[in-house]
């Protein structure tokens, strides 16, 4: 069952479900059709209830704003059932709360029972009987208005639950709070409560909730609550996952004469949502404070507000202050220069200096990503614009970055620089770099190391042509004389070119090493052939192809399968050959062709996409002789007659056209007949032919034409 009950300022609503593909009579639409929410056909009711040593307080919310709207017009009935006398065993039957339905008040209602200072009641007197956006559809259906009253209508049934779960007695004017007073000790009763609004605009099932009058839950507690401090400000946190479901809201409260008396910050209770990334984070609910001044202590605890109104204990105090965050301006203009061995001077501007800047702190690292060692632990003198370092590495990389620091210990820092050290003597050619690729496409690569004292490390360079740039395989450089690369293999570039450079510790490139030329291992399959044009008689099938395209093509293989068999290989080819002619094809068969491709390295192409032809039988067939026709002596039928050969295994076919229509297949018979007597004719002109087809399927050709025509 869905929690309807705190953190209840964060509402998903359902975009509405526009679906049409027709023109529509906007005259007749209802605003509440196109409004009803669709995400959930039944909106559930749902109740919460708790035990008090006099009375049950009972609270419960509409699933979705269109149930809220027409409850709140029809009403809510809430019974009662008293399931057991906890110790007599006592038991009554269901009745009824209340002789009326549960509605909100009236706006003179709420003007008569709230006091004038209660602006939450206020707020709730306004989200019931304010103006509201309404959408109308005279002058045709504006889907932006329709938005805009689902929302407002959204809107006001998020603050109604909202302010129903801080203020018990707005909770009671909005008609979702009810208090039975009229119990007995020592029982458990059964409540329900569903909601009148009319079935067939919107349905919701009873809602029920089990108490016991001697089930006195305490109010919950705090957890425990992290402070940070910021610039005249403070964030409190906590894990929300251990009060999602205790409270609603919270106040904050702050003391500012170290926890003598306690003031709310804000007469608006604090609703949040978690912050948690994701289910393996712990969700954050933080609330934050401005505060007058910075180092000044202040103690702050947190009220939470449960769902009935009822109000924590408060959590431990929290003594805190706000720090100083924002840091002094950064140097410009830093520079780096080596004056002589390992001196280098380092020198900066800072034209504004703040009044709390207390100085500069200098770092140094071989790398820029650091990690900077500080030359000085004690801030240098702020009027100083400039520090020798005495220690720089002579034969390696310097780099520098200069931070100021305020009296709070804030610091900005200039990007680093990088001092060229005075040595421009580059290390020797690399020698003696061999490599292979194994067939997972693994380079090993190897060299000779270099003598140079001051040798820093290598870089590797790559190209896949000589007539490429080569670029560098490695991120950083190497200390070791031996490097592994992955390359792909599904690649058409056979070969791979590697050199490397050696640098000394001031970055000084020796020239490159001689390219390395690496062939890598074939596995890929060599491009399928294509079949592009075939001639079918009735003794051979000629077809050509393009041959593939990979370079190191070998030969050609030629295939041919017959319907429900499996294909068999009829002939070997040249890489070069593209067409081919089977002479040993039977009359009347289907058959497929495909070709595959052999490389160098034994890889076989996939087949090429099939050819599929049909051998058929071109034989001249027996013809029809002495084909006549002629009009009956009654003048009822025209009396067709024929003569032909071999009638036993064949059917005549029939055609005739009327009145120059069409010439169309008009009946047929069995070729042991020579005759046929047509007499569904009228006055006009008729033609007729016929052809003989044979139980095979071979077929002669078309007779001629036979005119006749019927002139009464």
């Amino acid at each position: 069952m869905k929690n309807y009950f705190g953190l209840t300022t964060i509402f998903i609503f359902t975009i509405l479900q526009i679906v049409s593909a027709q023109v529509i009579d906007t005259s007749k639409i209802k605003i509440e059709s196109v409004l009803k929410d669709t995400s959930q056909t039944n909106p559930p009711l749902v109740i919460i209830a708790k035990s008090y040593q006099d009375s049950i307080v009972l609270r419960w919310a509409p699933g979705n704003s269109i149930l809220w709207k027409y409850s709140n017009k029809y009403g809510y009935v809430l019974t009662r059932y008293l399931v057991s006398k906890i110790r007599s065993g006592d038991s009554t039957g269901i009745e009824k709360l209340t002789s009326e339905p549960i509605k909100p008040w009236t706006l003179k209602e709420w003007k008569s029972r709230s006091p004038k200072d209660d602006s939450l009641a206020a707020v709730s007197a306004q989200i019931l009987y304010g103006k509201q956006f309404k959408a109308s559809v005279k002058k045709g259906l504006n889907f932006d208005a329709i938005l805009q009253q689902k929302a407002d209508e959204d809107n006001r049934f998020s603050y109604a639950l909202i302010i129903s779960d801080i203020h018990p007695f707005a909770a009671n004017g909005l008609g979702l709070r009810w208090v039975d007073k009229n119990i007995k000790k020592d029982s458990a009763y059964l409540y329900t409560i569903y909601s009148l609004a009319p079935q067939n605009i919107i349905h919701s099932d009873t809602a029920a909730v089990i108490v016991r009058t001697d089930d006195i839950q305490p109010v919950p507690i705090m957890p425990k609550i992290e402070a940070e401090e910021l610039d005249r400000a403070v964030r409190f946190s906590w894990n929300s996952n251990l009060t999602r479901r205790k409270f609603t809201a919270y106040y904050l409260e702050r003391s500012d004469d170290l926890g003598k008396t306690f003031h709310q910050t804000s007469s608006i209770p604090f609703v949040q949502k978690g912050e948690g990334k994701n289910v393996f984070q712990e969700d954050k609910m933080s609330i934050q404070d401005s505060l007058p001044r910075n180092y000044k202590k202040y103690i702050y605890r947190i009220v939470g507000i449960t769902p009935f109104g009822d109000r924590s204990k408060p959590s431990e105090n929290l003594t805190v202050m706000g720090r100083d965050k924002i840091p002094p301006s950064r140097p410009t203009n830093v520079k780096a220069i080596n004056i002589k061995a390992n001196h280098v001077k380092i020198s900066w501007d800072k034209r504004i200096k703040e009044p709390d800047f207390a100085g500069y702190l200098i770092g140094r690292s071989q790398d820029i990503k650091g990690p900077y060692i500080p030359l000085f632990i004690k801030p240098l003198n702020k009027n100083y614009v400039s520090f020798i370092d005495t220690s720089a590495a002579e034969h390696g990389t310097n780099f520098y970055i200069v931070a100021s620091i305020d009296t709070a210990g804030n610091s900005s820092a200039a990007p680093p620089v990088y001092v060229v050290m005075q040595d421009s003597i580059p290390p020797a050619k690399p020698t003696g770099l061999t490599g292979n690729i194994d067939s997972a496409g693994l380079v090993t690569l190897k060299w000779n190391k270099g003598k140079e004292e001051d040798l820093f490390g290598y870089q590797v360079y790559f190209a896949n042509s000589l007539k490429h740039v080569f670029t560098p395989v490695t991120k950083g450089f190497l200390i070791d004389t031996t490097f592994i690369d992955t390359i792909s293999l599904n690649t058409l570039t056979s070969k791979i070119y590697y050199t490397i450079v050696a640098f000394d510790q001031n970055r000084n490139p020796s020239p490159y090493s001689d390219t390395l030329a690496l062939t890598r291992p074939d596995t890929i399959r060599p491009v399928s052939p294509v079949i592009k044009n075939y001639v079918v008689t009735d003794s051979s099938v000629t077809f050509s192809w393009n041959p593939s395209t990979s370079e190191d093509a070998d030969s050609q293989f030629v295939f041919r399968k017959e319907i429900n068999k499996s294909w068999i290989l009829i002939s070997k080819l040249d890489k070069n050959i593209n067409s081919y002619t089977d002479t040993t094809v039977k009359r009347l068969k289907q058959y497929m062709y495909s070709l595959v491709t052999i490389d160098n390295s034994k890889l076989r192409s996939r087949k090429s996409f099939p050819l599929t032809v049909r051998i058929y039988d071109s034989g001249q067939r027996k013809l029809i002789n002495a084909f006549s026709a002629e009009l009956s002596k009654d003048k009822k039928s025209i009396h067709l007659k024929w003569r032909q050969k071999g009638k036993n295994d064949s059917k005549i076919i029939i055609y005739r056209n009327f009145d120059n229509t069409e010439l169309q297949m008009y009946d047929s018979t069995p070729g042991k007949i020579n005759s046929y007597n047509d007499y569904n004719i009228q006055k006009g002109n008729y033609e007729y032919a016929i052809k003989v087809v044979q139980n095979d399927g071979t077929e002669s050709r078309i007779s001629k034409l036979i005119s006749i025509k019927i002139t009464k």
